[in-house]
């Protein structure tokens, strides 16, 4: 049986149609809502160790720049929350679970690239 050619393949990277629909006027909110829906298939309530996430998140440190929309790949979870690296902030964070606004959407090794090209980005100083 012939393979079929790399453009008729089916793109396992469910970021992929987002991103080639933006015409750069969209919002950051409106963006998250499109991820959330296309990864709806790896929604978890708890993150895994080893796993990059993403997920809506509103920091209650005062004085602190925080990401709402943050990229993270988990490097240990806790009873009070996790600790993580924040791929837009580049540094290591640690999260609150009472914190996070939705679950944990898991991103697949092939979607990371593209989660971090989508204008998620989205920094709040408390």
């Amino acid at each position: 049986m012939a393979r079929k050619k790399v453009s008729e393949q089916k793109s396992s990277n469910r970021l992929k149609p987002i991103l080639d629909n933006l015409v750069g006027i969209e919002k950051s909110d409106d963006i998250m809502d499109l991820v959330m829906a296309r990864l709806k298939d790896t929604e978890v309530n708890a993150p895994i160790p080893g796993k990059v996430y993403i997920y809506n998140y509103y920091a209650k440190t005062p004085n602190i720049l925080y990401d709402q929309y943050p990229i993270t790949s988990v490097n240990a979870v806790y009873n009070w929350g996790f600790v993580g690296y924040n791929m837009h902030l580049n540094k290591v964070r640690q999260y609150d679970w009472n914190q996070s606004a939705t679950s944990y959407y898991e991103l697949r090794t092939i979607e990371v690239k593209t989660a971090l090209t989508l204008p998620l980005k989205y920094l709040v100083q408390n």
